[in-house]
């Protein structure tokens, strides 16, 4: 505005103004259009920088990012978001003096907020500088930076920094300054969440269910969906943790208050999966996510909560991102190991290995077999099978372990388990198609005998384990086999 009165006053006063004051005035017009343009090319040039230095530290190019943050306070370095990211790359860098000595420098003629006072602190013990990192703590926990807002953007700073036990520390801060409130509430979710991703499920336990009775507690006692989320995770969270103990009564007892807290929504039911992938589950835990994939009065019609059944489902179906289930730290007889599995898919058989100590074979309806090792503590699968064969189901009909391998015969062929390298090939039975179902399966002496369904009839083969070559059974098969071996004499 000012620029464009000069203007004015220029164009209606050009009579009586002289020669040298128009040209001064012109001259403080281009200034002032000159000075307008480098501001705007400056916010442009921020704004790239900004969003590169973003890019290069997603990527983990740390150097490119400090570079880029570096040329950012070059051109303006009054932001206190721009000197905290710097500083941040230079923690993660470990160069912990570069970053300490631009945030001094920026909290020498200010008053430093709590998230800048939490960074000198944290950058000056990783400098060695422990009496400024005590100094910078006292004025921390003063009166004055007693806003849980600060003390909430402090938190998060830390924890994009790396620095989680002080971000921890800020957070006690804030359930210490509001113990009964949202923000508490909200950081106990958040400390929860934080000992759960570490799989300390002892301990994320209490603060989830701490935040579902606080934020109901704040509500009159209504559950919100938050709050049913929370408490369906913590519930969860130490039923694991007893289970992990022994403690199979309150496991169960507290997997039942879990089911009460979801209250049939979908994004609890989620919260509740979630925290049941994460552990070794006992027999009880299964039959939950069973019911929950199995739409045992879960989904309600809601299509949310239909695909949360879903991935209940496709995690049973063994598409988690686990390779292998881990069962219960406990010895399981018979009844308790038809029981964990049948859960995932119905079982047809379990065979105890008799070349192998601790190991059972189990035979599934769907998903071909599984292997039981008691001195791993596991109960593994071989899903990639199924998926190759492109088939819906691949049922375990029979068994035959021997020294070397474990012959398993299918309703799609017949497989070989090579106990050396671990690995499944299927193998053709003679001149039969590949994908042949195989009905029986005997070890005699150093033969494998297979029973096959071909064409109604059943034809059976003997295969020699030492020379690998399969031969017909039977009297019309043997009486072959003479006739061709006499052929070939002559």
């Amino acid at each position: 505005m000012r620029v464009s009165f000069l203007f004015l006053c220029c164009v209606l006063l050009g009579a009586t103004v002289g020669p040298s004051a128009a040209g001064q005035l012109d001259a403080d017009l281009r200034i002032a259009r000159l000075k307008d343009d480098v501001r705007k090319q400056q916010k442009v040039a921020l704004e790239r920088l900004r969003f590169l230095c973003q890019t290069h530290e997603g990527l983990e190019e740390l150097d490119e990012a400090l570079h880029c943050a570096r040329r950012i306070l070059v051109l303006d370095d009054s932001g206190e978001t721009d000197i905290l990211r710097m500083a941040s790359l230079c923690g993660r860098l470990g160069r912990p003096e570069e970053g300490l000595q631009a945030l001094l420098a920026h909290a020498k003629d200010r008053r430093a907020s709590a998230r800048l006072g939490c960074a000198i602190r944290a950058l000056a013990k990783d400098a060695g500088q422990d009496a400024l990192a005590a100094a910078w703590e006292q004025r921390i926990g003063s009166p004055l930076n007693n806003d849980v807002s600060e003390h909430a953007r402090a938190a998060a700073w830390l924890g994009s920094a790396g620095y989680l036990d002080a971000r921890v520390q800020e957070w006690q801060r804030i359930i210490d300054l509001q113990p009964v409130s949202h923000s508490a509430a909200s950081v106990h979710r958040s400390m929860g969440k934080q000992e759960a991703l570490a799989r300390r499920w002892s301990s994320a336990a209490p603060h989830y269910i701490r935040a579902a009775k606080l934020r109901t507690e704040l509500r009159g006692g209504v559950m919100d969906t938050v709050s049913r989320r929370d408490g369906a995770s913590g519930y969860a969270l130490r039923a694991l943790t007893k289970a992990e103990q022994g403690d199979d009564a309150g496991s169960r007892a507290d997997i039942a208050i879990a089911v009460r807290w979801v209250g049939g929504e979908a994004s609890p039911t989620s919260s509740l999966l979630w925290a049941l992938e994460m552990a070794p589950p006992a027999p009880w835990f299964l039959e939950v996510v069973g019911s929950i994939a199995e739409d045992k009065g879960w989904a309600n019609g809601n299509a949310a909560m239909e695909a949360v059944c879903a991935s209940a489902e496709r995690w049973l179906a063994y598409q988690h991102s686990l390779p292998r289930l881990q069962k219960p730290r406990r010895v399981l007889n018979e009844l308790a190991l038809r029981r964990l599995v049948t859960t995932l898919s119905g079982v047809t058989w379990v065979v105890t290995d008799p070349y192998a100590d601790g190991r059972r074979w189990i035979g599934t309806e769907k998903h071909f077999v599984a292997l039981d090792d008691s001195a791993e503590w596991t109960v593994s699968w071989s899903p990639e099978l199924v998926e190759e064969l492109d088939v819906d189901s691949l049922r375990a009909r029979c068994i035959a372990p021997t020294e070397n391998a474990v012959w398993v015969g299918t309703n799609h062929g017949l497989f070989r388990y090579d106990r050396q390298s671990g690995r499944w090939l299927q193998y053709v039975v003679g001149d039969n198609p590949v994908e042949t179902s195989v009905e029986a399966l005997e070890c005699r002496g150093r033969s494998l005998v297979a029973t096959l369904a071909v064409s109604v009839k059943k034809r059976v083969w003997r295969l020699n384990l030492k020379k690998m070559v399969w031969r017909p059974e039977g009297r019309l098969a043997a009486i072959k086999g003479f006739f061709t071996r006499s052929r070939r004499k002559k």
